[in-house]
């Protein structure tokens, strides 16, 4: 894929199985990113800042591991799973995927610098959703939470 036609940018780490971070950005404006155990954040930015931010940091080395799937054959640690993901105007992907554990060795660093990057880059939009979140259930507390029934031994 060449940088030129990148028009999509998809990072997800999983942790023992479970999301720990996921950042998509596409060239329209779109933006979603989300953590661990939480619900994700999305909105349409009208602007491609930041997904222009991002694929400026995407180098010829980086791109060189496309299509690509590695794993540790001596995995130490809880699982993790990192793909990086590119897609181009007609939908067509490229993928490259690191299986490795946490007490083990990371990817290499131009893959480690880039997911770094990319979480630096939407900080403070993140913060910003977080914030907001955060403010509105101050305003509005409870409006999460809903009667549900329990369960008894005559309903089991």
């Amino acid at each position: 894929m060449n940088l030129e036609n990148i028009s999509g940018i998809l990072i997800r780490l999983t942790v023992g199985g479970a999301r720990y971070m996921e950042i998509r950005l596409t060239a329209q404006g779109e933006i979603e990113r989300g953590g661990q155990g939480e619900r994700g954040f999305e909105e349409h930015l009208g602007n491609r800042d930041l997904f222009d931010e991002v694929l400026g940091k995407v180098s010829p080395s980086l791109l060189r591991w496309a299509d690509q799937s590695w794993s540790d054959p001596s995995l130490r640690g809880k699982a993790c799973d990192l793909r990086i993901a590119f897609r181009d105007a007609r939908g067509r992907e490229s993928i490259t995927r690191w299986e490795y554990g946490t007490d083990s060795s990371e990817p290499p660093e131009e893959i480690r610098g880039f997911v770094l990057a990319a979480v630096e880059a939407t900080n403070s939009w993140y913060r910003r959703q977080i914030e907001t979140r955060h403010q509105w259930r101050q305003r509005n507390p409870g409006a999460a939470w809903r009667l549900v029934p329990l369960l008894t031994e005559a309903n089991s």
